[in-house]
């Protein structure tokens, strides 16, 4: 599917999406929240490591919970537990100012991050995503790449800039 120029501005953003259709990478990031598939609890807690060695804040708390708990979603878990682990994902993506989604290969089960990253898009954050992206239209909504390393390195030059220019 094409996506048509902006008809008010005549703009266009990356692939072809207007460029009112979020912020670009200049966006002045403190916090991160790093989304990903609990089965992929390693490959998220590695980030939140590197990130958090660049002086990175990290709001993210969801891999804590999952290993207290054992699982992302229980299946025996109240539906008091299950609504107040979802409102601090979505409190913390809220007070965060860059998303980064480690998406997982085509087919691995995650939910989850996916809600995230619409709200995230919904709340006009800074995106960025590394895996897979290609599954998914929305993952254009943001800056995709391929590996994980690359991002980390594109977030904090995003850091490193707002941080000089403050």
């Amino acid at each position: 599917m094409e996506h048509e120029r902006d008809k008010s501005s005549g703009a266009t953003g990356r692939r072809g999406v207007p460029a009112t259709s979020h912020p670009g990478p200049l966006a002045t990031i403190e916090r991160v929240y790093v989304a990903a598939s609990a089965l992929e609890i390693d490959r998220a807690e590695q980030a939140i490591a590197d990130l958090e060695r660049r002086d990175i804040a990290v709001t993210s708390t969801w891999t804590i919970n999952v290993r207290n708990v054992g699982a992302s979603n229980p299946r025996e878990a109240s539906n008091y537990d299950r609504a107040r682990w979802a409102s601090t994902c979505l409190d913390e993506v809220r007070h965060s100012d860059l998303l980064w989604f480690l998406v997982p290969a085509m087919g691995a089960p995650t939910r989850g991050a996916w809600v995230e990253l619409g709200y995230a898009i919904a709340r006009g954050m800074t995106i960025v995503l590394s895996g897979d992206t290609r599954q998914s239209i929305f993952s254009a909504l943001g800056v995709e790449m391929l590996a994980d390393i690359e991002a980390l390195e594109l977030i904090a030059r995003i850091a490193d800039r707002a941080e000089v220019e403050r």
